[in-house]
């Protein structure tokens, strides 16, 4: 059976393998614009530098959040700062939907801040956002020293206990933070950071959802309908993501 199973797999067409169909019927459909979430209405270029475009389009990604992203929105602050921005999801979303004027965007590789300025400028928000490279304890101090009222939105691949170091940047005393804790990179991330901040910060944990709600994907065909978890999950929740991460909201006491 297994066998018979990997020969239909080999002899059907890519774009009708399952996975994939799903995922370009849904891009199809949307026609490049973010279809609900915090940024419903963001236009959105056609590859996504870390994971896949459509969970960003079909305003799926990082859902477990998107409450905290909608209640940030409103606030009145001077900067946010978006460090591991890829290409450019929050950085362009802050900048387009939330109060502030002004969005510093930290992102380690050349292709992500490339896609990021194409996404920027989609959106024509390139004047308020500030792309830098590799960020570190220094620079994140420097840009924060720089704004009375800032949001940091953190996702650095395990890097984060290293990189918000209260001691060396204590400017985070005082910030709003957003922190995706990569705990599969080190098993005691989440525990050592609410430690370091529990004196200075209310937190909330947030877990990584474990399965997806299906009236999310656009324009549900009968075969969508039928077919297995996996395939309709894919589209609308991040699959790949390590079930156990996590993210720290802390707002300042």
């Amino acid at each position: 059976m297994l066998i018979i199973t990997n020969l239909i797999k080999k002899l059907t067409p890519t774009k009708f393998h399952p996975l994939n169909y799903f995922n370009q019927r849904a891009l199809k459909h949307l026609k490049g614009v973010v279809n609900q979430g915090p940024f419903k209405g963001m236009k959105y270029i056609d590859t996504a530098h870390v994971g896949f475009v459509c969970h960003k389009i079909t305003g799926t990604y990082e859902k477990e959040i998107q409450h905290i992203i909608f209640n940030e929105l409103s606030a009145p602050y001077d900067v946010v700062i978006d460090v591991g921005s890829a290409e450019g999801y929050y950085a362009v979303g802050m900048a387009l939907f939330s109060r502030t004027s002004k969005v510093v965007s930290f992102e380690g590789t050349e292709r992500g801040r490339e896609l990021q300025r194409m996404l920027a400028k989609l959106n024509k928000s390139e004047h308020k956002i500030t792309i830098n490279g590799y960020c570190n304890t220094e620079s994140l101090q420097k840009e924060m020293s720089k704004f009375k009222k800032c949001l940091l939105i953190c996702d650095v691949d395990g890097y984060e206990l290293a990189l918000l170091d209260i001691k060396l940047n204590p400017l985070l005393s005082h910030t709003t933070m957003i922190v995706e804790c990569h705990n599969h990179c080190y098993e005691n991330m989440e525990k050592d950071l609410i430690e370091r901040f529990s004196k200075s910060h209310d937190i909330i944990s947030i877990p990584v959802r474990k399965c997806a709600d299906y009236s999310d994907y656009p324009n549900p065909n009968f075969l969508y309908k039928i077919m297995p978890k996996k395939y309709k999950d894919f589209p609308i929740r991040e699959t790949e993501r390590a079930p156990d991460d996590t993210w720290l909201y802390l707002k300042p006491m």
